[in-house]
């Protein structure tokens, strides 16, 4: 129901949370198809990155780097290295204690 959307950005009127992609991209690494992850979080890191969501981009990319690292795949292990430094340096730059408790719990 929701992949129509897979483009949008979730708000409830003042707040945002993040873009359709990322639940998406959840909701496809629970049911093990990391093909339709990977696309779906790219998509998702590609709208937050234009719209200028730092918060929602870094969970988003640790979100995927998990996927990565559970496909296992070659090169994946190299691109979940790389997203989980760029969501580190976020955590470094806005508040986020989650995102940065978890980028310390990977490494």
């Amino acid at each position: 129901m929701l992949e129509p959307y897979e483009r949008q950005v979730i708000f409830s009127g003042a707040s945002t949370f993040g873009a359709v992609g990322r639940p998406l991209g959840l909701l496809a690494t629970a049911l093990h198809d990391f093909a339709a992850a990977d696309r779906y979080f790219g998509i998702a890191e590609e709208i937050l990155e234009r719209f200028g969501a730092p918060t929602w981009l870094a969970r988003t990319q640790l979100d995927h780097a998990r996927t990565l690292l559970l496909r296992a795949e070659p090169g994946d292990r190299e691109r979940a290295a790389s997203l989980i430094e760029v969501a580190s340096a976020s955590a470094e730059q806005w508040p986020l204690g989650a995102v940065r408790q978890r980028t310390t719990d990977w490494r």
